[in-house]
């Protein structure tokens, strides 16, 4: 299963469908919030199915969620935009958050910056931003595969 991971696209998304059209098999879409139409959008665009929750710019949502829980092939996986855990600050909140669900993957944006990595068996991931990045890097967006309950991930920047 081949999962995309978008966040913090701010309405800007040609760009970032104009890099994941050239990707083969894309299973499905994750959109972690500012703007959650985004998702929609560029799940449409590619013919995909998207999953997205809201963040601290979705507004006059409030039947959306801040958080969801997937699982997919026996991986659970949590996502969040991240602003409700206050992870510009740290991300210890979310990732006992993660422990707390039982999640293997722990998918959160709003810092703008990209994260992938492993803490005791919790992968804390976050794609960084496909529109408007942070401290001099680049756009980015993450690609999540998951082959026989193993998980390999990785950020892709343009």
């Amino acid at each position: 299963m081949k999962i995309i991971v978008v966040s913090d696209t701010h309405f800007r998304t040609q760009q970032i469908i104009e890099r994941l059209e050239i990707i083969e098999d894309i299973d499905m879409i994750i959109h972690l919030g500012d703007i959650m139409s985004d998702g929609r959008k560029i799940g449409d665009a590619l013919g995909v199915k998207t999953l997205s929750v809201k963040g601290n710019c979705d507004f006059g949502l409030e039947e959306e969620p801040f958080e969801k829980i997937v699982e997919v092939e026996n991986i659970k996986i949590l996502f969040t935009h991240g602003h409700r855990y206050k992870v510009k600050q740290s991300i210890d909140r979310y990732f006992y958050r993660a422990k707390e669900v039982e999640a293997n993957i722990a998918l959160y944006g709003h810092t703008h910056l990209p994260v992938n990595r492993w803490i005791e068996d919790v992968l804390m991931f976050n794609p960084g931003s496909a529109a408007l990045p942070k401290e001099d890097q680049k756009p980015s967006f993450g690609i999540l595969n998951i082959v026989d309950n193993k998980v390999e991930s990785s950020i892709i920047t343009y």
